[in-house]
């Protein structure tokens, strides 16, 4: 765990494909992230859809994992293992990874944990059924060597026990750390329940504690779970909002989402109670701030947005378009504007737009007939194309005036 990164406890941007021009300037309407979330549905619909589950189906909807595409889905977490919808064994966190199955042998008294284990390396596109060998790498020690024809069970957490592989299957160990069994006299379906080559392993194969091969194995501290009710520090998603020891900070736009946002959502985990099936019996009541005990401001990587000029315009920009068809970040940027930060004057003052009118992007001075004022807001007749950020939510009223007064004041330095 990185320093700075822990919890302490004690009490888009604007994708502008065509360009033309805006002739009026008219009334915003108002959105503006409260002091507060109230609760769990205020979170979910200012907060997390504004920011993700809206992203033109690239975020955490009901196609991917975690899937946050509504207040019940993210309730629904509570208690549900990290990553365990990851179809590439390499993005699974060392967090994340399950409690490893053990290897029992009765009869040499051998109760070993399966670290990692592979198949024969010219095996390795063959079908489970001709698979010769399984190798599994684990930990502790055994001693060795010995070889033969002897009872093995593995033994998962869980308390399930698979007699696979037949009784007297044949086992070899010429290495300390590695126990090889012949699949040769094996069943078809024991020799599928040994094919490492398959991920995710789902529940009736064989589980190694090193599941992303990276030499940390996550098993010897248990899997974590995505959301632990009264406890954030103990939830994944709430660690992947604070804590680069996780993996990259979330989330990857930050749209509506700061640190007000990431202190609904400890206060919200922390005042979680479940029944005695562990599934969430309050998770509707409004947000208990008076008696929340986590601090997490400060640790996110979303700011709330403030401040005037063209630093805060440039923040909301770089905060609100990231990720493909943007403009910010990009090798390619859309229609050729790059908006990232410490560029973004250079691409819109004094240059002419390529739609309709040919004015240009930004006059200083004049909101009402630049044309980036005309793809943000609500309704401008002269407007090529959808209101930006595209296949988002429109810019809070606050952000929309930070621009507008930018303009108004002569798009300045």
């Amino acid at each position: 765990m990185k320093p700075g990164a822990t919890l302490v406890t004690g009490g888009a941007a604007v994708v502008l494909a065509a360009l033309a021009g805006c002739a009026s300037e008219p009334t915003i309407e108002p959105f503006d992230v409260p002091v507060r979330y109230r609760d769990v549905v205020e979170l979910f619909d200012q907060g997390i859809a504004r920011t993700c589950s809206l992203n033109g189906g690239v975020c955490h909807n009901s196609n991917s994992y975690p899937d946050l595409h509504s207040v019940n889905a993210l309730i629904a977490t509570a208690n549900r293992p990290c990553n365990a919808g990851s179809i590439d064994r390499n993005e699974v966190n060392d967090a994340c990874e399950p409690v490893a199955d053990h290897v029992v042998i009765p009869s040499r008294d051998i109760d070993v944990r399966v670290v990692w284990a592979e198949v024969k390396p010219e095996e390795q596109n063959v079908p489970y059924y001709a698979l010769s060998e399984i190798r599994l790498f684990v930990d502790p020690p055994t001693t060795f060597p010995f070889a033969g024809a002897m009872d093995m069970e593995i033994h998962r957490s869980t308390g399930e026990i698979f007699h696979v592989g037949g009784r007297g299957a044949f086992v070899q160990v010429s290495d300390a750390d590695k126990i090889t069994i012949n699949l040769t006299r094996v069943a078809g379906d024991d020799k599928r329940f040994f094919d490492a080559r398959v991920f995710p392993p789902g529940p009736n194969r064989l589980w190694v504690g090193d599941q992303n091969h990276n030499g940390v194995e996550g098993a010897a501290r248990g899997a974590m779970k995505l959301m632990v009710p009264g406890d954030p520090e103990a939830s994944y998603l709430m660690r992947r909002m604070i804590d680069e020891s996780y993996g990259e900070r979330m989330p990857r736009q930050c749209r509506t989402w700061d640190d007000r946002a990431n202190q609904a959502l400890a206060c919200w985990i922390q005042g979680l109670k479940t029944d005695g099936a562990g599934a969430v019996t309050n998770g509707l009541d409004p947000i208990d701030y008076d008696h929340c005990t986590v601090e997490v401001k400060g640790l996110g990587r979303c700011a709330p947005v403030g401040g005037v000029g063209l630093a805060a315009v440039e923040d909301i920009f770089n905060r609100s378009c990231g990720g493909a068809a943007c403009h910010v970040n990009q090798a390619g940027p859309a229609a050729g504007l790059d908006l990232s930060p410490g560029k973004v004057r250079e691409a819109l003052v004094g240059k002419a737009a390529t739609g309709r009118s040919g004015l240009d992007l930004v006059v200083p001075g004049d909101p009402g007939t630049s044309y980036l004022w005309c793809k943000l807001i609500g309704e401008c007749v002269e407007r090529d194309g959808a209101r930006m950020p595209s296949l988002a939510p429109p810019l809070p009223a606050a952000e929309l005036e930070t621009i507008r007064a930018w303009i108004a004041d002569g798009a300045a330095e």
